[in-house]
């Protein structure tokens, strides 16, 4: 897959994956297929996603802010800087602390968490004291308005041209989980944040499958370091690259319910989906009508939010490959007093379509207990905008 397709589907991949991302951003999708590496798609029953680095414009809400306290906007901040390491951190606090350098360019293990759902990883990557350079995800992506008037470069400019215009070195970051045994990348997310020094914060965070009980026992945190030719963004110079092994000790569910379905309840929409065509070496987009039948609901709680995941019955005669992603489809969760609940560390998970027609969503809302009621919202994007394909009334 050629540089320039990666980067488009990089900038397609982010969503309502991490909390706050404005609601009109697309589901995750899958990404960086065919990078030439020993990468290669999970067979398993979860259908997570490769997403690649993208600065996204978001805030994360976490449970108390006792898991993960450098993870953006978490609450009550002040008092977990104040406090002794919680619990959570000093069970996975394998590699906290430790720094890796690729050439230039210094990757710092902030803090680390996994539950049966997720695991989540903050990364700080910086420059050494006295030099000089830009650090982003994305030579072509357009800085946001705060670090261009920090730079003291025009509003709207990409990174490429302002490293041009500074006469600075860009450097393109990366930083994903890696399942060490099956030797694949794990799918999930990623966020980047510039910071005031030049320094970035990567926040990234690999979808596991806890219902299926194939946790990996051990991951690798890698890291890739290019620096951009600002003649020509497409060629990356002098790439490193680092595996390093992350023990992980997985928080225990405390909670578990099931939901009754009410009968009777469908809703249909227009569904746009990628899937990946061997022969032509590219993605191809379809539409599809599709039919979601609620079957099934459950609430996991984890030291980090609650996981509500509810399945349906696709109806339709069309057969979707594991290589397909969806690309408007959406869940979040209502509460009984018919607000929408606040997103955990993770706002939803994409569309699991393992066992298809048989299909799951899965939302993290901040949550320290298990409702008894609320409504699980079903959205797809339509010409620009989310509109409900189906609400069902979950209680316990």
């Amino acid at each position: 897959m050629s540089e320039n397709k990666m980067r488009q589907e990089i900038h397609q991949a982010m969503d309502t994956c991490l909390s706050g991302v404005q609601p009109d951003s697309f589901l995750v999708q899958r990404v960086l297929k065919n990078e030439k590496t020993t990468e290669k798609r999970k067979p398993s029953r979860s259908l997570a996603i490769a997403a690649g680095l993208a600065l996204v414009a978001a805030a994360v809400v976490l449970i108390a802010g006792n898991v993960l306290p450098i993870w953006p906007d978490t609450r009550n901040a002040a008092q977990v800087a104040d406090s002794p390491a919680n619990t959570a951190q000093e069970n996975t606090a394998g590699i906290v602390g430790q720094s890796f350098e690729l050439g230039s360019v210094t990757f710092t293990v902030l803090e680390q968490y996994a539950d049966p759902y997720a695991a989540m990883v903050t990364v700080r990557v910086s420059l050494p004291e006295g030099e000089k350079g830009l650090l982003n995800a994305d030579a072509l992506q357009t800085i946001d308005p705060e670090t261009a008037d920090r730079l003291g470069v025009y509003r709207g400019m990409t990174w490429v041209t302002a490293a041009k215009q500074l006469n600075l070195p860009l450097y393109r970051i990366r930083v994903m989980l890696f399942d060490t045994a099956q030797d694949l990348s794990l799918y999930g997310s990623n966020r980047v944040e510039e910071q005031e020094d030049g320094s970035v914060t990567v926040y990234t965070a690999a979808f596991l499958d806890g219902d299926a009980g194939d946790l990996p026992e051990t991951v690798a945190l890698w890291l890739t370091a290019w620096q951009v030719d600002t003649d020509d963004p497409s060629n990356l110079m002098n790439r490193q690259s680092q595996r390093i092994e992350v023990p992980l000790r997985f928080e225990t569910v405390s909670a578990s319910a099931s939901y009754a379905i009410p009968d009777g309840q469908a809703g249909s929409t227009r569904v746009m989906y990628n899937d990946w065509d061997d022969a032509h070496q590219q993605t191809v987009t379809h539409e599809a009508r599709m039919t979601f039948t609620p079957t099934a609901a459950q609430a996991n709680l984890t030291p980090a939010g609650l996981y509500v995941k509810v399945e349906y019955r696709v109806a339709e005669e069309i057969t979707l490959s594991p290589d397909a992603y969806t690309t408007g489809l959406k869940a979040e969760i209502i509460g009984a007093d018919g607000e929408v609940l606040p997103a955990g560390l993770i706002r939803a998970l994409p569309m699991d379509i393992s066992a298809w027609p048989m299909v799951s969503f899965t939302c993290m809302v901040d949550a320290d207990s298990i409702p008894e009621t609320m409504t699980f919202r079903l959205q797809n994007l339509v010409k620009g905008q989310f509109e409900t394909v189906l609400e069902t009334e979950l209680t316990k």
